[in-house]
């Protein structure tokens, strides 16, 4: 025994003042555990934009990889309204696009826009769109985060009868428009080939006469059917999954270049650099509906779609721009990125992906592969 101040305590030991600093140790563990909670937060918010993109948590979502520039997040909600055509009948494309949002080929979005394609025919009612120059004053690139929709019944109860389908397909094209213009120029030949029903195919999606095939869509791997009066009783949800690295690329808000079909143009003079990336719809599935025995020339169905976006926002030489969302900000997250990688690959729309191609590039090659996802 010593003594520490008048005080008796063991050999080798020393008292601890009362209000002495926490030691360091203990004040890393802590903002340890404060930086893996906004890491779980982070991604927390990305998986809510992935499984439920209508959920307040995916508010603000962002992709968790290997992105290190600054990115602001933004999100479009629109609502479209379905109406029946004279044989009770409608179909609507919903596709990963932050400009055309859905295409309905027998025209049933009514008081929506025209769909208006390469082919030279336009679509009465044919397309629910975003403006593009609006949304390009507010991020001059983008990506897709997490996207779906959620489809109701409107019509009364007692006139609600009908069936449909929704299908979730692989997408990996390309828009089809005449609308938008190429170096200033509105194009004004017409390609021939560019025509509903080609896009349709290009798509996956089955299709006669330039519209989408209803009945085959219950033969498409992932489908369920219901019916108008379930869906007016409850609301039904329908959620897109990612499918190809392409989900993850940053797109042009604009370009001045008209996408694949550049040599219809009228003077090819006039078309600027570009990539076109605005016109790429892939990364992501489409969503089909396709309905029938609906009453008839009614508007059955209202159909809400949701987009959660990144993107660099838009500055302008005036300093008066818009900034969308919240506060650019970074989010570099390796281990969330390879935690993302690994979900994906669990997929059996992305198997099938990687069997098909590898199948195309050497027999066997795909079918091998996809034992080890």
């Amino acid at each position: 025994m010593v003594r520490i101040n008048g005080k008796s305590t063991k050999k080798g030991k020393q008292t601890k003042k009362k209000g002495a600093p926490p030691r360091a140790p203990k004040a890393a563990a802590q903002n340890a555990r404060q930086g893996q909670n906004s890491e779980d937060s982070a991604l927390a918010c990305y998986k809510a934009a992935l499984d439920n993109p209508f959920s307040t948590r995916a508010q603000g979502a962002r992709v968790p990889d290997m992105y290190c520039v600054p990115t602001s997040t933004r999100h479009i909600t629109r609502s479209f309204t379905l109406t029946s055509n004279a044989s009770g009948e409608l179909d609507a494309v919903c596709l990963p696009s932050a400009f055309h949002h859905v295409i309905s080929p027998k025209g049933n979005l009514v008081g929506s826009g025209n769909w208006q394609l390469l082919d030279g025919t336009t679509v009465t009612n044919g397309l629910g769109y975003t403006d593009k120059a609006a949304f390009a004053q507010q991020l001059t690139n983008y990506r897709i985060v997490g996207w779906g929709i959620q489809i109701m019944g409107t019509a009364a109860m007692t006139n609600n009868q009908g069936k449909i389908i929704v299908a979730k397909v692989p997408i990996a094209s390309n828009l089809n428009t005449k609308a938008d213009a190429v170096g200033g120029i509105t194009p004004n030949i017409n390609n021939a080939n560019a025509t509903a029903g080609n896009t349709l195919s290009a798509y996956g999606i089955p299709n006669y006469s330039n519209v989408v095939n209803t009945p085959a869509l219950a033969n498409l791997n992932d489908s369920f059917e219901t019916t108008m009066v379930a869906i007016s009783e409850k609301p039904k949800p329908i959620f897109s999954k990612i499918t190809s690295p392409e989900a993850f690329t940053f797109r042009e808000s604009t370009d001045n270049a008209i996408g694949y079909n550049i040599t219809d143009q009228s003077s090819l003079t006039n078309v600027q650099t570009g990539d076109a990336s605005y016109m790429r719809v892939s990364g992501f599935e489409a969503i089909v509906i396709g309905a029938a025995g609906l009453p008839a020339s009614t508007a059955v169905m209202e159909l809400q779609i949701t987009y959660h976006l990144e993107g660099t926002p838009f500055i302008s030489a005036s300093g008066n721009s818009f900034i969308a969302g919240d506060s650019a900000q970074v989010s570099v997250n390796p281990m969330g990125w390879m935690k993302v990688i690994a979900q994906v690959a669990r997929e059996d729309s992305f198997k099938t992906i990687v069997g098909v191609a590898g199948n195309t590039f050497y027999p066997g090659l795909g079918t091998f592969a996809k034992r080890f996802l």
